[in-house]
Protein backbone atom coordinates (compact mmCIF):
# COMPACT_ATOMS: atom_id res chain seq x y z
CA UNK A 1 0.00 0.00 0.00
CA UNK A 2 2.80 2.65 0.66
CA UNK A 3 4.65 1.40 -2.44
CA UNK A 4 1.80 2.59 -4.42
CA UNK A 5 0.94 5.59 -2.62
CA UNK A 6 4.48 6.77 -3.25
CA UNK A 7 4.41 6.08 -7.05
CA UNK A 8 1.07 7.87 -7.36
CA UNK A 9 2.32 11.20 -5.59
CA UNK A 10 5.49 11.00 -7.26
CA UNK A 11 3.58 10.99 -10.70
CA UNK A 12 1.42 13.95 -9.52
CA UNK A 13 4.09 16.34 -7.98
CA UNK A 14 6.51 15.88 -11.27
CA UNK A 15 6.00 19.25 -13.12
CA UNK A 16 6.52 17.17 -16.07
CA UNK A 17 3.14 15.29 -15.48
CA UNK A 18 0.28 16.19 -13.70
CA UNK A 19 1.84 18.65 -11.71
CA UNK A 20 -0.21 21.97 -13.01
CA UNK A 21 -1.67 25.36 -12.03
CA UNK A 22 -4.92 23.49 -12.27
CA UNK A 23 -6.47 20.23 -10.96
CA UNK A 24 -4.93 17.48 -12.51
CA UNK A 25 -5.16 17.24 -16.33
CA UNK A 26 -6.41 14.04 -17.94
CA UNK A 27 -3.18 12.99 -19.69
CA UNK A 28 0.20 14.04 -18.71
CA UNK A 29 1.65 17.23 -19.00
CA UNK A 30 4.58 15.41 -21.47
CA UNK A 31 2.48 13.37 -23.72
CA UNK A 32 2.75 14.97 -27.73
CA UNK A 33 -0.98 14.88 -27.38
CA UNK A 34 -1.53 17.52 -24.24
CA UNK A 35 -3.45 20.30 -25.28
CA UNK A 36 -4.27 22.31 -22.27
CA UNK A 37 -6.55 24.51 -24.47
CA UNK A 38 -10.35 22.59 -24.35
CA UNK A 39 -11.71 21.74 -27.70
CA UNK A 40 -14.50 18.95 -28.46
CA UNK A 41 -11.91 16.89 -30.44
CA UNK A 42 -9.40 17.22 -27.21
CA UNK A 43 -11.52 17.46 -24.45
CA UNK A 44 -9.54 14.09 -23.19
CA UNK A 45 -5.88 15.30 -24.05
CA UNK A 46 -4.99 17.83 -21.36
CA UNK A 47 -7.99 19.76 -19.82
CA UNK A 48 -9.21 19.10 -16.42
CA UNK A 49 -12.31 17.28 -15.65
CA UNK A 50 -14.08 16.84 -12.26
CA UNK A 51 -14.89 13.68 -12.44
CA UNK A 52 -11.18 12.14 -12.67
CA UNK A 53 -9.68 14.29 -10.01
CA UNK A 54 -12.97 13.26 -8.08
CA UNK A 55 -11.30 9.83 -8.37
CA UNK A 56 -7.85 10.37 -7.74
CA UNK A 57 -8.55 12.67 -4.59
CA UNK A 58 -10.88 8.95 -3.47
CA UNK A 59 -8.10 6.93 -4.24
CA UNK A 60 -5.77 8.86 -2.69
CA UNK A 61 -7.81 9.23 0.75
CA UNK A 62 -7.93 5.07 0.50
CA UNK A 63 -4.63 4.72 0.29
CA UNK A 64 -4.20 7.75 3.52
Amino acid sequence: KAERRKIILDALKDEKKYRSAFPIPTVAQEDPAFNAVFTIDLMWRGPSWAAPNYFILEGLRRLN
